[in-house]
């Protein structure tokens, strides 16, 4: 049905996921922040909606006690394909820009540099 929040998570380890909340009426449309979150957070995020979620992507293998008795996709469509991605690449043909305009954004820094970060902070104290 789509009556749902598509909720796709990638696993981001312990305990974490990236995410984005979205509905699908006509066209998909993102609804939430990009976010990187625990999924307990991402579970009380959800409650401000109306629709139930439906659960996709690798997250769903390493967090499935966390969302035990949510709606998971199907097999067949809850894994991220590289067909997919390049089909919404193509429909965006159309408002492309220069290859030099594109950079990546990151939801949080990478592991090295928190714990690095983190030794810093402690050394100073």
């Amino acid at each position: 049905s789509n009556n749902r929040i598509i909720v796709p998570i990638m696993d981001a380890r312990r305990n974490q996921v990236y995410t984005a909340f979205y509905k699908f009426d006509k066209k998909l449309e993102r609804v939430s922040e990009y976010l990187a979150a625990d999924i307990t957070e991402v579970l009380e995020l959800l409650k401000k909606f109306d629709e139930p979620p439906i659960f996709l992507g690798d997250g769903i293998l390493t967090l499935k006690e966390s969302i035990k008795g949510f709606e998971l996709a199907p097999a067949h469509l809850n894994m991220q394909r590289a067909a997919t991605v390049a089909s919404l690449a193509k429909e965006k043909l159309d408002c492309a820009v220069n290859y030099n305009e594109f950079e990546p954004f990151y939801l949080r820094k990478p592991q090295a540099e928190r714990e690095y970060l983190e030794r810093e902070k402690n050394e100073r104290v």
